[in-house]
């Protein structure tokens, strides 16, 4: 579950609730509800987090690519296009998440 990896990061970088909520400009509590998986976390509020770790989005997401493609690469590629597959399942993949964390338009009346 992502709040339980988030919880892990907080705590393997060796700071405290307050700070990174601090530096996200969120309350303690609403961190904490994050990453005990109570809030859904949005988009901009994982960016600030990861942010707040040292961390950026895109270089995870990369890094995770890259795994993806490592773990292919053992599997035999006969017949296979493996740039292909990695694309569709990685878009697929994000196009999941975001449609879960973007923000809903409101309607303008």
């Amino acid at each position: 579950m992502l709040s339980h990896r988030l919880s892990l990061l907080v705590k393997a970088k060796g700071l405290t609730q307050k700070s990174v909520a601090d530096s996200m400009g969120v309350t303690e509590q609403a961190l904490s509800r994050y990453l005990q998986g109570k809030t859904a976390i949005g988009s901009d509020s994982l960016e600030l987090l990861l942010s707040a770790l040292g961390m950026n989005l895109e270089k995870v997401v990369d890094a995770e690519i890259v795994k993806v493609m490592k773990t292919r690469e053992k599997k035999p590629a006969k017949g296979r296009n493996l740039l292909s597959e990695l694309q569709e399942e990685q878009v697929a993949k994000i196009v999941a998440w975001y449609s879960k964390t973007a923000k809903k338009p409101v309607a303008q009346s």
